[in-house]
This record gives C-alpha cells, sequence and structure tokens, in this order.
C-alpha cells in the first residue's frame, strides 16, 4: 500500500505569525498539555526567531495524490463492508 502522509520537518515551514520562511526552532514543553502532545509523537513544538510566536505543529505531511488515494481507500471499505454484509444476510438468516 502506498503511503498517503510522509514525516516532514516543519522548521522549514512557514511561521503562522509573521510567515517568515526558516524561522521556526524547537522548543521544549512547558505546560502539561504540551507534553502531552509531544508523547503522541505526530505534534511538536516550535518558537519563531523571528516574532517570538510559539506552539504546535503537526509534523506530517500530505503526499501528492493524497485526495486521489484517500478516495480509493474509502471506495474500497464501502465495497469490502457492502459485500460482507451481502454475505451475511444471505447465508445467516
Amino acid at each position: 500500500m502506498s503511503k498517503l502522509l510522509h514525516k516532514v520537518d516543519p522548521a522549514f515551514a512557514r511561521c503562522p505569525s509573521c510567515k517568515s520562511i526558516g524561522a521556526l526552532n524547537r522548543s521544549r514543553a512547558r505546560t502539561i498539555w504540551e507534553k502531552i502532545l509531544k508523547s503522541l509523537r505526530i505534534f511538536r513544538i516550535y518558537r519563531c526567531s523571528e516574532c517570538g510566536w510559539r506552539g504546535v505543529k503537526f509534523s506530517f505531511g500530505t503526499t501528492k495524490n493524497f485526495l486521489k488515494k484517500l478516495l480509493y481507500l474509502a471506495l474500497g471499505v464501502v465495497v469490502t463492508a457492502y459485500i460482507v454484509s451481502y454475505f451475511l444476510s444471505r447465508y445467516f438468516n
């Protein structure tokens, strides 16, 4: 199965506040909520060296054909559920 998400480094992304590129640096968790988010390992805490913004960013990005793959995956789940329900109703009723 091909990947829908890939690991990215948000440090090279734009700052949500001042829109500067490459100004985000990792920051340590200070509150209990930040520690919980950090323990999930899909969020990271950053601080902007330009404007001082501090916050949490998602550390995964979507692949090029994300929506197409997601649609195929959802279609497969729906078709499989329909087939299973058809056979269950036909043979166990």
